[in-house]
């Protein structure tokens, strides 16, 4: 009995020793995971961020007759893509990836109606030490109408994510997505867009959530060996 008793003991620490080395492997493997895309696993190198979205802000206020209508194009605070840009770089905190702010001066549209969906209409100002780029942009409107349909007034976000490698060209990945949060307490005909306000908080909400949206439908986590 004593023998047996032995054998389970010396059986029952070495399952132990072996759960621990799994997982430290675990957490050391986590420490090292790298940015990829999810679909090959191709690693992303040095990684430049670029947010576009938030320039303007359209506003467009249906009224009862034509003579109430109104349309106004609204300039967002210059901040905003920064801060919508430093919100993704947040996003990959952790991973063994370098990320690099990219600020919209150092990237110009040749076509404006083709935008960022095809990189033979970007055009880089300096250049880029960046193996990826990823490009985050869309756009913000307002409607609302009078009326019955008061209660459908909405900020409408349309926001679009592509992935870019940057020696090639190459498209790697995108994604778009649509989004609207009901909101009747703006109105489209002040003459300026105020920087402080539930409106203008809305907007960064909405974009921020748009992005994570976004980066979840193309990014997950690659594990290293």
């Amino acid at each position: 009995m004593n023998i047996l008793k032995w054998f389970f003991i010396a059986l029952f620490l070495l399952l132990s020793g072996c759960a621990t080395k799994q997982e430290k492997v675990k957490k050391d493997s986590v420490k090292k995971a790298t940015l990829s895309i999810a679909e090959n696993r191709k690693p992303l190198g040095k990684v430049g961020v670029i947010t576009l979205i938030g320039d303007n802000l359209l506003c467009t206020h249906t009224g009862v007759t034509v003579f109430s209508n109104e349309r106004q194009l609204y300039a967002l605070p210059t901040d905003l893509n920064e801060l919508l840009t430093q919100r993704i770089i947040a996003r990959f905190a952790g991973f063994d990836t370098t990320l690099v702010p990219l600020n919209k001066q150092s990237m110009s549209i040749i076509n404006t109606d083709v935008g960022v969906s095809r990189w033979s209409n970007i055009e880089f100002n300096n250049q880029q030490n960046v193996d990826t780029v990823l490009i985050f942009s869309g756009a913000f409107k307002y409607r609302s109408k009078d009326g019955y349909y008061k209660d459908e007034n909405a900020l409408h976000t349309y926001a679009e994510f592509f992935v870019y490698d940057v020696p090639s060209g190459d498209l790697l990945a995108e994604s778009t997505h649509y989004q609207y949060n009901l909101f009747d307490a703006f109105s489209c005909t002040q003459s300026t867009f105020a920087t402080t306000g539930t409106m203008y908080e809305l907007i960064k909400m909405a974009g921020a959530t748009s992005q994570e949206k976004l980066i979840n439908e193309i990014f997950q986590p690659s594990k290293s060996n």
